[in-house]
């Protein structure tokens, strides 16, 4: 197993064209002649756009059969794999490098800030401000389920928190 690596320029990850962290499946320019045989990298939604294409994208070299999978690279980055940014607040998780940030949309321990007072510093996941909101701020955070009960929550973008009323019909919402 291979340690502390760093890729000096990561736009060789990166499809040519949109520029989006390649993954599989992964196209290339393949040439016939093998003085030309750099392989531009593209990604499969690329590729698509342009089947039809008889010369490089970028080098603009002619390449007779158009883009061919490029199974060595798919290797490749299906192969790196790092840290969630995360792991500061508790996630073990490594992603492969073109996952990444489909993983940060899903992160569980994805850092919460204190809605408190300004003062407040807190930074952490979901269950730990829970606790901190409680301990912290003496603020209830429960829920109880109530057979039949209904009720409506409107959310906005920003911190948004619901408090209902026991035995009543009506809910306020905070935002």
């Amino acid at each position: 197993m291979v340690y502390d690596l760093t890729v000096a320029d990561e736009s060789v990850l990166r499809c040519g064209i949109c520029f989006l962290p390649l993954k599989p499946p992964i196209f290339h320019a393949r040439y016939k002649d093998a003085l030309y045989a750099v392989g531009h990298a593209l990604c499969s939604s690329c590729s698509n756009r342009l089947k039809n294409a008889r010369k490089c994208h970028l080098c603009h070299v002619a390449m007779p059969d158009g883009y061919q999978r490029c199974h060595a690279l798919e290797d490749v980055v299906n192969s790196i794999h790092g840290p969630c940014p995360h792991a500061p607040y508790g996630c073990d998780t490594r992603p492969t490098y073109h996952a990444r940030e489909e993983h940060l949309l899903q992160c569980p321990h994805a850092p919460c800030h204190c809605p408190g007072s300004n003062a407040c510093s807190f930074v952490g996941p979901v269950a730990t401000l829970i606790k901190h909101l409680t301990a912290a701020h003496g603020w209830s955070c429960t829920a109880e389920a109530c057979d039949g009960a209904s009720f409506g929550v409107y959310l906005r973008d920003g911190f948004n928190f619901v408090t209902t009323v026991r035995g009543s019909a009506h809910y306020t919402s905070s935002y």
